[in-house]
């Protein structure tokens, strides 16, 4: 059941830009690492969101689509820190807490499947060309890429660049 009100906060939120809705969920996110179990049911609304398309109203899926990957971005942003305090920790072979353990796990759930729905969600899986580079097939896939990658890409500071970026 609780699925379930979340994914309708996340639907008003993003498909109709409710404000108690946004509230509710900017709510659950800031909430993180201990909300991570709830946030993760706000990934699967996000999915068609990310390239949604309304032939009738493009404006209208326009702001749909924005506000699907800036909820996204958000998402993701909150839960690094967090993830990386624990990775830390455990680097240093401190023990947690049975309470930081599931707050560990869950968080290392949410960006697993935040990186599953993206790669869903902006069309990287096409079943038809499996094993082959994936094709942008519309403007809209494309500006769903710039719109929830570049963000994420562009958030990495320099000490987090591989040395073949260098």
């Amino acid at each position: 059941m609780i699925a379930g009100c979340i994914a309708s906060l996340t639907e008003h939120s993003v498909g109709r830009a409710d404000g108690t809705a946004e509230v509710a969920i900017a709510k659950i996110v800031s909430g993180l690492p201990e909300s991570a179990k709830l946030a993760v049911k706000i990934l699967l609304p996000l999915r068609n969101a990310i390239a949604y398309v309304e032939a009738e109203n493009p404006e209208r899926a326009r702001g749909i689509r924005e506000r699907a990957a800036s909820l996204f971005n958000q998402l993701v942003a909150a839960s690094v820190p967090p993830t990386r305090a624990f990775i830390e920790r455990r680097l240093r072979r401190e023990d947690l807490s049975e309470q930081d353990e599931e707050q560990y796990e869950a968080l290392l759930h949410l960006l697993t499947v935040s990186g599953s729905e993206l790669y869903f969600g902006l069309g990287v899986f096409q079943e038809h060309t499996y094993g082959s580079t994936p094709q942008i097939t519309s403007p809209v896939q494309a500006e769903a890429w710039h719109r929830v990658l570049v963000p994420i890409a562009v958030s990495r500071g320099p000490h987090e660049r591989s040395a073949r970026e260098d």
